[in-house]
């Protein structure tokens, strides 16, 4: 009879330990609780976008202080923050060569900069490398106006033809109605000279390029 006993309450404890494992599968219940988990989880991501960032600083500005408005992205700590048409979200620039006369892309290239200030040098590398040879004529347009880009061009001795600026902006508010600070579009430029002259007259002479 105690035999018969013993086997029901094996059999019962049995059947407890088959439950309990589909219910909580392979835990132990010494597992981290699940509010806590997240704040561990969420403190290791902080400390590597951390240190991401302390790496990516010190490679662009070796030994000066990280300004505090500096951000990066947790999902991607390669992305950047860049802005179009008033919203800034962490993105890549995507750089594509086309044939003008084709329409077709011949070479393509990421970059991590927020303008294409820098982005003629390895636009032409991606063509050396995609076609073998670099165009005889390049158009950009005027986002592309830049010294290095300028240099670039020159060391490769491609002909080559930016869009033109859309000119300085007159303020909203008319000069003569109010104390505001003077704009460029203030200035009458003369061209015969390289001079400016200021809405009272004055001539304003180039002193030095750099």
């Amino acid at each position: 009879m105690l035999c018969a006993e013993i086997a029901v309450l094996i059999e019962k404890a049995n059947r407890c330990d088959q439950d309990e494992d589909k219910a909580y599968k392979d835990k132990t219940g010494y597992e981290i609780p699940e509010d806590l988990d997240f704040k561990q989880d969420r403190l290791a991501k902080i400390k590597a976008a951390k240190q991401a960032i302390e790496e990516r600083e010190e490679q662009l500005n070796p030994g000066k202080a990280i300004d505090d408005k500096k951000q990066i992205s947790f999902a991607d700590t390669d992305a950047r923050i860049m802005g179009k048409n008033g919203s800034f979200n962490y993105a890549y620039n995507a750089q594509i060569s086309v044939d003008a006369d084709l329409q077709i892309i011949v070479a393509q290239h990421v970059s991590q900069n927020a303008n294409d200030k820098q982005e003629i040098e390895p636009a032409l590398l991606a063509q050396q490398a995609s076609a073998a040879q670099l165009p005889e004529i390049l158009i950009a347009d005027n986002g592309y106006w830049s010294g290095d880009n300028l240099q670039a061009l020159e060391q490769s001795g491609i002909d080559a033809y930016f869009a033109t600026d859309k000119g300085e902006k007159t303020h909203k508010i008319p000069l003569a109605s109010s104390d505001r600070e003077l704009v460029k579009a203030d200035f009458d430029y003369h061209e015969t000279d390289n001079t400016f002259t200021c809405p009272e007259g004055r001539v304003l002479t180039m002193k030095r390029e750099s």
